[in-house]
């Protein structure tokens, strides 16, 4: 398996049929998952994003997509294909991003997460992320967000 990240250095290099992919498996896996006009307008404003792709072959089987400003990262989404999961994907995904934006100079990794996403949860925490707080109503569910943070080392 090869990891690549796209970022807005290398935009216009994302293929067609990679975006896709990355469209289904956000339909096909996620709970809630963004309409295919969300993920055009994130691929046609790719500058404002950062994404890390795992692939077996030329098959998507994992990404994380993100935003970065000069000090942070902000997670978006992690995504595992079913069959690869309880694989440690996920953490190999995480892994490369985390090196990647110390790299960077990022300082700090920020998300939100589902109150109710229990996996996602203990996931961030044994990744060293801290629950900075809680946002009621943050999603158009009506349900409560953890506000969490890791910071990087330099």
């Amino acid at each position: 398996m090869k990891i690549q990240f796209y970022h807005q250095k290398n935009q216009g290099n994302l293929p067609t049929e990679l975006q896709n992919q990355i469209i289904s498996s956000d339909k096909e896996l996620m709970d809630f998952p963004w309409a295919a006009e969300h993920w055009q307008k994130i691929f046609k404003h790719f500058e404002n994003y950062c994404l890390v792709l795992m692939l077996d072959a030329d098959k998507l089987v994992g990404f994380i997509l993100g935003s970065a400003d000069p000090d942070n990262f902000h997670l978006l989404k992690i995504v595992v294909e079913k069959n690869y999961r309880r694989q440690g994907l996920a953490q190999k995904l995480f892994d490369f991003l985390i090196q990647w934006q110390q790299k960077e100079g990022k300082k700090n990794i920020n998300l939100e997460v589902r109150n109710s996403n229990a996996s996602a949860i203990h996931f961030y925490q044994k990744n060293q992320f801290l629950t900075l707080h809680t946002q009621a109503k943050f999603y158009s569910s009506g349900e409560t967000a953890l506000i969490m943070q890791r910071k990087l080392d330099k």
